[in-house]
């Protein structure tokens, strides 16, 4: 009975396509870069430019801007991208920390093969007060994971949350016609919808393209407090050239531009990330990021 069995299985195993599923499965659980999940201490999304990104939500942190409550979605998201392979990986990120905890956790990086590319603000009038530390890396994936995993604890950044319940929560707002405003599709976790939209350079660094989902496409989170109310916020990625063009078409839609500044180190061409806050009728908000996104020709 037992051989009968076997024989079975192999059987059915050389069916077309059999084999195959079973191996995607395989692959699924174990792939390039399961030992730097596993040194990182949590799963990363798999993208799909072959890049695998970490995210580590301040969920623990409760920030308001001008006293207004802001979602964790809406700009205290950290993350962290590897891309290449695991023995010649490149890490970009974006710690989000509290002042206390910024030399916490790039007392862990410096001397090692993370570097810190930036440390600045993306916000204004918040509390308590959020830094942002942009980082870089090169080496082995599983190396570079523990390197910024040791940031993450030094810094006491909690764990990755288990994943909850889906809400029923919907938005007070018409999504398509947001969608349509904006001019792509958008990720709804009410009260939050969120853009990631492609620009336009290929963008080298160490002589390895960038792929899109470590960092360079413009974002635009927006959280609707109400159906009368949305605050925005999000960064637009700009070549030199289209900075002030952008911070024009936002600044007369009366959305104010929070912070200028690099997030790289080594990249080719030299890219610049605008950041800026909205908060106004969500109409008004979505037409004026229109015409910022137009300013930056973005795709």
């Amino acid at each position: 009975m037992k051989r009968i069995s076997y024989v079975l299985v192999l059987a059915l195993l050389s069916l077309p396509g059999v084999a195959q599923k079973t191996a995607q499965k395989t692959a699924q659980k174990t792939d390039q870069w399961t030992p730097a999940e596993q040194a990182m201490g949590r799963n990363g999304d798999r993208q799909p430019d072959g890049a695998i990104k970490f995210s580590f939500p301040r969920s623990d942190l409760k920030v308001s801007v001008n006293g207004t409550p802001i979602a964790t979605g809406l700009a205290l998201g950290g993350w962290v991208a590897l891309y290449g392979s695991a023995d010649n990986a490149m890490a970009m990120g974006d710690l989000v920390l509290t002042e206390d905890e910024l030399p916490k956790a790039m007392s862990k990086l410096l001397g090692t093969s993370v570097a810190v590319a930036a440390v600045h603000n993306h916000l204004q009038n918040e509390s308590p007060r959020v830094m942002y530390m942009h980082i870089t890396g090169h080496g082995k994936a599983s190396e570079v994971a523990q390197t910024i995993a040791a940031a993450l604890a030094a810094a006491a950044v909690p764990p990755a949350a288990a994943p909850g319940s889906a809400s029923s929560a919907t938005l007070p707002v018409d999504q398509k016609k947001m969608e349509t405003c904006i001019g792509g599709s958008g990720k709804a976790r009410p009260p939050l919808l969120s853009f990631s939209l492609p620009t336009d350079p290929v963008i080298t660094e160490q002589g390895m393209k960038v792929p899109n989902s470590a960092g360079l496409n413009t974002a635009i989170n927006l959280q609707f407090v109400s159906a009368e109310r949305a605050l925005a916020t999000g960064d637009f990625v700009l070549p030199g050239d289209r900075v002030n063009p952008v911070a024009k078409a936002l600044t007369d839609g009366g959305i104010r531009v929070t912070a200028l500044h690099s997030h790289m180190l080594d990249e080719s061409p030299r890219l610049l990330f605008m950041h800026f806050w909205a908060d106004g009728a969500p109409d008004s908000v979505c037409a004026t990021l229109r015409k910022a996104l137009d300013a930056a020709k973005a795709k």
